[in-house]
């Protein structure tokens, strides 16, 4: 990782980072080593039928969406014009996840390769943040 001195339109206190953006977070989830599968898929449990998978077939029927953003780390970092494509939460949720999931959602719970997990109440999930596909 390497830095040059600030970007004109960085927060205080960041440096922009050059080359590749380092692992982050939990030093529990750092160690973790883990393989992104050559066809990724979501796997979501909890719903009233059962588990589902979405799988690319699943995924092609809700509009992908391309972003340049700026992200800015904790650790003083800022990796400048990032590129993401994904999808809207909103609507993976409408058009994929709410018709099996039903109207007593209270929780979502998003788990990650690595181990990391995070819960979240349908209402206070970001659903202008688009997710990385």
């Amino acid at each position: 990782m390497t830095s040059r001195t600030p970007h004109p339109a960085l927060p205080p206190g960041q440096r922009e980072l050059i080359g590749v953006t380092p692992r982050f977070g939990l030093p529990r989830h750092l160690r973790t080593r883990f393989a992104i599968p050559a066809l990724p898929e979501i796997e979501v449990g909890g719903l009233r039928n059962g588990a589902a998978t979405l799988g690319r077939a699943e995924l092609a029927e809700v509009p992908q969406t391309t972003q340049t953003l700026d992200m800015h780390c904790v650790m003083t970092w800022s990796a400048v014009g990032t590129r993401w494509t994904g999808w809207y939460f909103d609507e993976l949720w409408d058009r994929l996840l709410a018709p099996q999931a039903g109207a007593k959602v209270t929780h979502l719970v998003f788990g990650a390769l690595d181990g990391a997990v995070a819960s979240k109440s349908p209402r206070t999930v970001d659903h202008a943040s688009p997710w990385e596909g």
